[in-house]
This record gives C-alpha cells, structure tokens and sequence, in this order.
C-alpha cells in the first residue's frame, strides 16, 4: 500500500489469485462487516472510527476463527416493489441466517437485483455448506408486488 500513498485506513482489496483488481479505501460492503464480527471477533466499523481518530487500531485476532461460514447471494425473478424480504421458518429451523438487502419499498428492476445472501454457520466450511444446501434461494420468502 505504500506505493499507493496508502499509510493507514481501511481498505477493500479485491483481487484473483496474485492479480489485484481493485483497491477501495472503505471497509468491505454487503456481508463483510457481519462476518468479519462472527469470523474474528472484529468489529470493521469499530477499526474504521478509531484510524479516523488518529487512534492505533490494533485488533486482537483468534489463532483460529470463531466460527466458519458459507452463504449465497439470492436473486429474485419478480420485478416490482419488494413488500416483503424474510427467512423462511424451515430456514430458521435449519440454523441460517439472512442478510436482507433489498428492504420493502425498494424497486427491482432487473436479473442484477441481489435480494438478500443466506447463509449459514459451522464448526467447518463444509459443515456451513451442507446446511446452507444446493439451493439457499428456497430458504427466503419474497413478495413482490409488479408495477403498472
């Protein structure tokens, strides 16, 4: 980072393999604050207020993370204001979890539109994944209402 001038902040890398393709000065969006909390124990919002006060932001780090999880965003074929994004009960049974990301009111216009990411937990990757499942689109319920 400090070829780029970078000397502290809070920083969004995106990359493949060894290639860089992108460098955001922001924390990461969507999902990545609510699982670097549940993977590490680290608050980004918190590290992101304390290097905007001029203040070390030091996060202690577990040897190993607190928990593993895998998740998927969901897409939504309807097109027209979203009345109602929600966790199914069997979901809720299953142990998942939702990141809502298209809240009531929000207009979906087009096959880009991520509704929400489910996901789901475990003591590894693959026990998160087989709760998660080969379909997590059938763990939320989205009512759309169309436009006329």
């Amino acid at each position: 980072m400090a070829a780029l001038g970078i000397r502290d902040g809070v920083l969004h890398v995106e990359g493949i393999g060894e290639d860089l393709l992108e460098i955001n000065l922001r924390p990461g969006g969507s999902y990545t604050l609510e699982w670097n909390r549940r993977v590490y124990g680290i608050d980004e919002a918190e590290m992101l207020a304390m290097t905007a006060l001029g203040v070390p932001a030091f996060p202690i780090v577990p040897r190993a993370p607190l928990t593993h999880l895998e998740g998927a965003f969901v897409f939504s074929p309807l097109r027209g204001v979203v009345k109602r994004v929600a966790l199914s009960d069997a979901g809720k049974k299953a142990g998942l979890h939702v990141l809502i990301e298209k809240k009531p009111g929000s207009v979906l216009t087009d096959d880009e539109d991520r509704v929400a990411m489910i996901y789901a937990d475990g003591s590894s990757n693959a026990e998160a994944l087989a709760k998660l499942g080969d379909e997590p689109s059938r763990w939320l319920e989205v009512e759309v209402e169309p436009v006329r």
